[in-house]
């Protein structure tokens, strides 16, 4: 092809017509379809009409939608083809759908080696899976390496999911990764693991800092020291560091007190000398104990939903110090969940968490909400699940338990 020819077609009243072709061609994989320009200019319109030879000539300003078999024709005029011009023009040219094809043989492959890795594992986790699956969020993280990053995120949960006390998520991800930082916010392992555990909580994938924080927790991991705390009523210690003196104080005076991890880690050695404890669900029932009782209610601490790591290891303690823990939720299945998690992992008996209980709250006028979820049959009760199941109401511990709750603090 001549110089002339060259300079003719490069001219720039033709470039947005390659552009569009080019991406026409290899969206189609050859000469099917349109190249799609809006909004002409003038001399796009006199140029391509001329190109064309149309009859009835292209005007400013309108959509133009050449055939790119009708392109292709009217290069060869000038003795090169539509693909080979495309090329010479704007580089080597490239087949999407077969792109596409070869893209999806390969997840697929990827995803036959997860299943045959993921063979044994819990229907919970399967679901998780799935759900990366139908969204795509590996793949778009890792992209070419989302083979290795889902590999990986089940070798992190498969770790999470064993935990028998709390880790640091530094050093599971130093463990399981070999990098320090790669369950970190923004980091595509973290990110997939997060998803993973929030479709095991059935809940939504956190986008606060706090939120991702809490769900990690309620699996034992640890983001750090300061953040993870536990809430305590009239809890006494005896050990070696400034934690006993400060407990004694709030206890004898009745004051609510939040502990942090790192205090708890800082003196390892005490032990729990509450002969019996209770644990609540709700902040409201420490304030309401704290207000009537102060002084006079036994020890009590507070979940406030899944124990956070600091109240994991304050009920290892009580385990350890032969201490009676006794536990009481909402009822719903959520509180179900945490009132059997806390009597499989640390000995608790449920209080006044029967059917019997939740029928008579409903009886004396408490208030409600419709019950939603998956729903939990409790190791305790065989009854309560069925009695939930029938009335489908949720019953708190801030409405009509509360005063119950009181006296057996106060007796």
């Amino acid at each position: 092809m001549s110089t002339v020819t060259t300079d003719y077609l490069e001219a720039p009243a033709f470039r947005r017509l390659w552009t569009a072709a080019r991406d026409a061609w290899e969206r189609n994989s050859g000469l099917t379809g349109s190249a799609i320009l809006n909004d002409l200019t003038e001399a796009e319109a006199i140029e391509i009409s001329g190109l064309l030879g149309r009859r009835r000539p292209l005007h400013a300003h309108m959509t133009a939608r050449v055939q790119l078999v009708e392109l292709d024709q009217a290069l060869r005029e000038f003795a090169i083809p539509l693909h080979q011009w495309l090329e010479q023009f704007g580089g080597r040219l490239i087949d999407r759908r077969q792109e596409r094809a070869d893209a999806a043989i390969a997840r697929a492959d990827v995803w036959n080696e997860v299943d045959v890795r993921a063979a044994d594992i819990p229907a919970d986790l399967e679901a998780a899976l799935e759900d990366l699956r139908r969204t795509g969020l590996a793949r778009r993280l890792g992209e070419s390496r989302e083979r290795e990053l889902l590999l990986r995120s089940l070798d992190v949960t498969d770790r999470v999911l064993a935990l028998d006390q709390p880790v640091d998520i530094a050093v599971l991800a130093a463990e399981v990764c070999g990098d320090a930082k790669a369950l970190n916010d923004g980091r595509p392992l973290g990110t997939v693991v997060t998803r993973i555990l929030a479709t095991l909580a059935e809940t939504a994938t956190p986008r606060a800092k706090e939120d991702r924080r809490l769900l990690w927790e309620r699996y034992g991991v640890l983001c750090d020291s300061l953040s993870s705390t536990a809430l305590t009523l009239n809890l006494r210690i005896r050990g070696t560091g400034p934690l006993t003196h400060s407990l004694e104080v709030s206890a004898d005076h009745g004051e609510p007190r939040v502990i942090t991890l790192r205090e708890l880690s800082q003196d390892k050695e005490f032990v729990i000398t509450n002969a019996r404890i209770y644990v609540c669900e709700n902040p409201t029932v420490v304030s309401a104990a704290a207000a009537e009782l102060s002084c006079h209610s036994a020890a009590l601490l507070c979940v406030e939903g899944w124990p956070s790591v600091a109240m994991q290891r304050l009920l290892d303690l009580a385990v350890h110090s032969s201490t009676v823990v006794k536990c009481h939720g909402d009822f719903d299945w959520d509180g179900l969940r945490i009132i059997d998690r806390l009597g499989g992992r640390y000995r608790a008996h449920p209080w006044r968490m029967s059917s019997r209980d939740y029928v008579g709250a409903l009886q004396n006028g408490a208030e409600t909400r419709a019950l939603t979820g998956r729903p939990h049959d409790p190791s305790w009760d065989r009854e309560l699940a069925s009695a939930m199941r029938s009335n489908l109401k949720v019953v708190e511990e801030e409405g009509a338990v509360l005063a119950q709750l009181l006296d057996d603090l106060a007796a």
